[in-house]
């Protein structure tokens, strides 16, 4: 018999709508009826791809004699945390507070009135990996609800207040790095990241005692809910288990236990508190006064010297397994390196559009005056090559895997996440446009087609994530024997079992995980029978096309096909840095059709955006994170375009940020808008995790915007914002890496760039296909008086391209090359 969960459209709760637990989704009907009833609410969080939160299930939640006791003490209210990310971020902060740390399957028992007072992670069947029994939890808090109500109360309001004081951000009139560093080090408890896995001790503060610390490994998707309470760490930290280890109470019985900290993903250190000046009104004009003098240059060095400290010189990546793809802090790496070496272009490779591709040489004597710039770009580059070729990317299909286990990128977290493959298409582009490497435009390819082939809906929307599991098994369905092979491919199994790095003995468990531990030049000397590349790669060609045949026979892993505003916008910037990078039409088209969607499904004329639309339903009102994604997609796409209907929209919606996400006397803006009314708090989130913050995206789009709609006021709030943030981001640019990338952007300062003729399309597109990270790009066949960088620029005989700064151009010239010379 199916529960309320079964009218939902959200694939996780759809898996739960047979359970025999009484669950209702998050809304009036079960907190009207907690408060009716006076029963504690059960608040189970977790998502369609969560492997731990799938066995939780199994083991507890279809247990009928289990689901009985729920049913008959409590609310039980199931959340999917990409449809509600905004409660996850509440209660994950929430346990991470009480326990140390976090992850998902995220369990928290709040009062009547939603007020958090005990949580946790995954709980075993039985007592078992030092973690209670679920059943043994859910006897104490009724125990607890029963007798000791007062003191429920007491442990839920002070908890509530700590969440409100610490999300009191720019409170305190005078910012300095002294007081930043005290209020990292000094207030409140200590993050220690979270995961999703069955390791480790499971606890929550139990009733009357002090706050125990949860050391569950637990699957840690690094979104910014999961660091935003937790403090800023520097991105080494990011993937060590460093905190929140060690001896423990257990949340019921009161016992020791041994923690366990793997598979963490943002570990962190103290979170923010209300000491700390950030956020602030401040002078924004003289921040970007001081960002113009020698002092940004120590800050940008000092954020590369914490990024490489942590840097696995061996395997790429920053700290040890589990390893995160961090693309934030790759991203900015590369950056560094382009804007501390020689920029003076030399000839690369030829770009599809006729064009040719410039690639950046190192200065004579550039690196002996900053010779981190070569180590930054050597360690992005390594970094990149070692996941394409590594176990965490799908060799055979495309796609990169959410985390891997190991230090050396083998086995991953196997499932796919489709913001993953978006920011990991970023930085392939920027490694491709910097090095013109065919290896990287071949993976960016190879995901491009993964992305068509298993993740784009007939409307034209991005699904959000392939499971890791299928027939019950993580992995199942891309792992090989080598005897597979063998049968399937005859003679050309030499030749596959090289490429992919598949033995008798297997790499996993018995088994192989497919890799690409050499380069197609080195299997011409590998193996005799080879006579030329053209041959090579028709060969492997047809090995691919066999090995993906044979394993669409297999039982897929689950779909979970809604599609998030935010996350396809994400997608929407990757299609056109795709475009970019490569000149390859399809993406283009693809990035227009997708924002035809996005404008289609997620804009209601009168509730403003959408967060998730799915069966042609799009509910809840949009996050912070939806709108800044969207208005930099949409700048993203006018840059490839020309159509300026893009900025007119991306304008309207800064606007509508303004408005509902504001507050008068702070740059920083929550979480949530005005209208969503069912949360205990809004919160402010500004660290970048698996994704960028949103209010760090807001930053680049307010100062991007400012300039090309004339709007000083929005670029003096993204220097506000920037200055609120810029001595913790320095100190710790792992949790920061897209504030520290913008922090540049402010240093260096951005190339106006202006095309105007009849061959505008040609010449941005050619001008897209370098690496010039800090510009503004328009462009239109004539002069265009409703945008200042377009104003006075008549079309000239020929096409003309100017370079600007602050309005102000130089003499215009005719081609891309003359242009690279002037920035």
């Amino acid at each position: 018999m199916a529960n309320r969960l079964a009218s939902e459209t959200s694939p996780y709760l759809l898996q739960h709508a047979h359970n025999p637990v009484d669950w209702f989704p998050w809304g009036d009907e079960a907190l009207s009826m907690a408060r009716e009833q006076q029963k504690p609410i059960l608040v189970s969080i977790g998502y369609a791809a969560c492997h731990w939160c799938h066995v939780m299930e199994r083991e507890s939640f279809e247990d009928a004699r289990v689901a009985a006791f729920m049913n008959e003490l409590f609310i039980n209210i199931k959340i999917d945390r990409e449809e509600r990310p905004d409660l996850d971020h509440i209660y994950m902060d929430a346990v991470q507070s009480m326990t140390g740390s976090g992850g998902w399957p995220l369990n928290v028992f709040l009062t009547p009135e939603g007020k958090p007072f005990y949580g946790g992670t995954y709980f075993p069947p039985q007592a078992a990996f030092n973690r209670p029994s679920w059943s043994d939890v859910l006897h104490g808090i009724a125990g607890s609800w029963r007798d000791r109500r007062d003191e429920v109360y007491s442990q839920a309001e002070r908890l509530t207040g700590h969440l409100v004081q610490a999300n009191a951000i720019g409170k305190i009139k005078e910012p300095s790095a002294a007081g930043m560093s005290d209020a990292i080090r000094d207030g409140g408890e200590a993050g220690a990241g979270m995961s999703e896995t069955g390791g480790g001790a499971a606890s929550g503060a139990a009733i009357g005692r002090p706050a125990a610390s949860d050391a569950a490994a637990s699957d840690a998707a690094a979104s910014n809910a999961a660091a935003s309470n937790a403090a800023a760490s520097n991105a080494a930290a990011s993937n060590a288990a460093a905190s929140g280890e060690g001896v423990s109470k257990d949340a019921v019985s009161g016992k020791e236990v041994d923690g366990d900290s793997a598979n963490r993903e943002a570990v962190t250190d103290q979170p923010v508190n209300e000491a700390t000046s950030v956020g602030k009104t401040g002078a924004g004009a003289d921040f970007l006064q001081n960002m113009s003098d020698t002092l940004y240059k120590d800050q940008l060095h000092a954020m590369a010297t914490a990024l490489l400290k942590t840097a696995d010189k061996q395997e790429g990546g920053f700290g040890q397994a589990p390893k995160f793809p961090q693309t934030m802090s790759i991203a900015y790496l590369f950056r560094y390196a382009w804007l501390f070496s020689d920029r003076h272009p030399r000839p690369g490779a030829v770009h599809p559009s006729g064009g040719t591709r410039r690639v950046n040489s190192s200065r004579p004597g550039g690196e002996a005056e900053f010779p981190q710039a070569g180590e930054a770009m050597q360690h992005a580059l390594l970094s990149v090559e070692k996941m394409m070729r590594g176990g965490i990317y799908d060799q055979l299909g495309g796609g990169l895997a959410r985390y891997s286990t190991d230090n050396d990128w083998l086995v991953p977290h196997f499932e796919k996440m489709l913001y993953d493959q978006a920011l990991f298409i970023g930085v392939l582009c920027d490694a491709y446009q910097l090095t013109g490497d065919s290896d990287y435009a071949r993976v960016i390819h190879q995901t491009m087609d993964f992305i068509q082939r298993e993740m784009l809906s007939p409307e034209g929307g991005f699904y959000s994530a392939l499971d890791a599991d299928s027939e019950g098994e993580e992995g199942k369905y891309y792992v090989w024997r080598k005897k597979e092979l063998e049968e399937l491919l005859g003679p050309d199994a030499a030749l596959a079992c090289a490429w992919y790095g598949v033995t008798e003995k297997g790499n996993w468990e018995g088994i192989n995980i497919l890799t690409k531990p050499i380069k197609r030049g080195q299997l011409l000397n590998l193996i005799p029978e080879i006579t030329d590349e053209k041959w090579l790669d028709d060969r492997l060609a047809e090995i691919e096309e066999k090995l993906l045949a044979r394993r669409s026979q297999r039982i897929p892993p689950g779909l979970d096909d809604k599609q998030l505003l935010a996350w396809n916008a994400l997608m929407n910037m990757a299609c056109s840095q795709a475009f970019a990078a490569t000149g390859r039409e399809s993406y283009r088209q693809l990035a227009i059709r997708n924002m035809d969607f996005m404008k289609r499904v997620f804009m209601h004329p009168e509730k403003g955006l959408m967060h998730t639309y799915k069966s042609g339903i799009a509910k809840f009102p949009a996050f912070l994170d939806d709108y800044a994604y969207l208005v930099q997609a949409l700048i993203y796409l006018q840059e490839l375009t020309g159509n300026t209907d893009y900025l007119d929209l991306a304008g309207s919606l800064v606007g509508q940020v303004l408005t509902d996400f504001g507050e008068e006397g702070n740059h920083l803006f929550y979480y949530t808008g005005q209208r969503q009314t069912d949360v205990i708090v809004r919160k402010r989130e500004v660290y970048d995790g698996a994704q960028p913050s949103g209010n760090a995206v807001m930053a680049f789009n307010l100062q991007y915007l400012g300039l090309v709609l004339d709007r000083p006021d929005w670029r003096l709030r993204a220097a506000g914002m920037l200055e609120s943030l810029s001595d913790v981001v320095t100190r710790y640019p792992g949790s920061f890496g897209f504030w520290a990338t913008e922090c540049m952007r402010a240093a260096e300062g951005c190339a106006e760039i202006v095309v105007v003729g009849q061959d505008a399309d040609a010449l941005r597109t050619e001008i897209l296909a370098n690496f010039i990270p800090f510009k503004v790009l328009q462009s239109a066949t004539s002069e265009n008086n409703a945008y200042p960088l377009l104003r006075n620029k008549p079309s000239a005989p020929e096409s003309l391209i100017y370079v600007c700064q602050n309005y102000s151009c130089r003499q215009p010239v005719a081609s891309v090359e003359a242009l690279l010379r002037q920035i």
